[in-house]
């Protein structure tokens, strides 16, 4: 497949994967352009080569007549000539060009060699530096993990602790207040009942002391009639029975009362 210059010139590497070594790329676009130049002073040559052949090709048949053309065909034979001379002159500077193009390609191959190895050795240097690190790194890690582990354990086993305490305050604060209603229910139903049973005995003494008022009154009108009947009669007769107190009949049974209707003697 021929290569043209610049196909050499626009040729483009891919960059190494990361972490791999290559070749310098400024040192690679140096030696590409050597190689452009080459082979474009190269190419110039193989033209200039084609020229001398096809003005050679075109004088031939104008040297074999009778030469009454002295003047032109002498000069191109010495512009072929200088041509001639010229492409010698160039063939020899390109077998030095040759030569220190080889001269450059074996010292920047050397150049090239030596800068991997130093960088391979650097990267060995490197490597063992950031597996080293790395080793580090995940130890300090694993420590400061462990250690949050162990915090966070002691966090949670004192907030278990704490949620276990408040729970039993709680249940046993519940408890109390509960025993506390219970007992307050209790005293009020009782205080409840009492209050009943003094009210019924006020309502019967009540009612009792109203049988009291109509019987006293009763008996109170009765002891007054006698008492003028007695006036008006034409001889004294004994008084009647006298009329109990209220606290006599109270005392008594809260107005305890004969079968007859009248008061008890006194």
């Amino acid at each position: 497949m021929p290569l043209s210059p610049a196909e050499v010139r626009d040729v483009v590497f891919s960059q190494p994967p990361v972490g791999e070594l290559g070749y310098h790329a400024d040192e690679v676009d140096e030696f590409l352009d050597v190689v452009h130049a080459e082979l474009t002073r190269l190419v110039e040559n193989n033209a200039l080569r084609g020229q001398v052949e096809q003005l050679d090709q075109q004088l031939r048949p104008a040297s074999g007549g009778s030469g009454r053309c002295p003047g032109p065909r002498w000069l191109v034979e010495t512009v072929l000539t200088r041509i001639r001379s010229l492409i010698g002159n160039q063939s020899a500077r390109d077998v030095d060009d040759d030569r220190q193009a080889s001269a450059a390609v074996v010292g920047a191959q050397g150049t090239a060699d030596q800068m991997t190895a130093q960088a391979q050795t650097e990267a060995g240097v490197s490597l063992d530096q950031t597996r080293a690190h790395c080793a580090h790194l995940i130890s300090e890690a694993q420590h400061r993990a462990e250690d949050m582990v162990n915090k966070a354990s002691t966090q949670v086993e004192t907030m278990l602790q704490e949620a276990r305490s408040t729970a039993e305050a709680v249940h046993r604060q519940a408890r109390e207040k509960t025993a506390s209603l219970e007992e307050a229910a209790r005293t009020h139903a009782e205080t409840l009942a009492v209050f009943n049973h003094d009210q019924s005995l006020l309502e019967r003494t009540i009612d009792d002391l109203r049988s009291f008022e109509q019987e006293y009154r009763m008996q109170l009108t009765l002891y007054f009639q006698s008492l003028l009947h007695e006036l008006d009669g034409p001889t004294p007769a004994a008084p009647a029975d006298p009329i109990h107190t209220r606290r006599d009949l109270v005392s008594s049974g809260l107005g305890a009362r004969c079968d007859t209707g009248q008061l008890p003697p006194g």
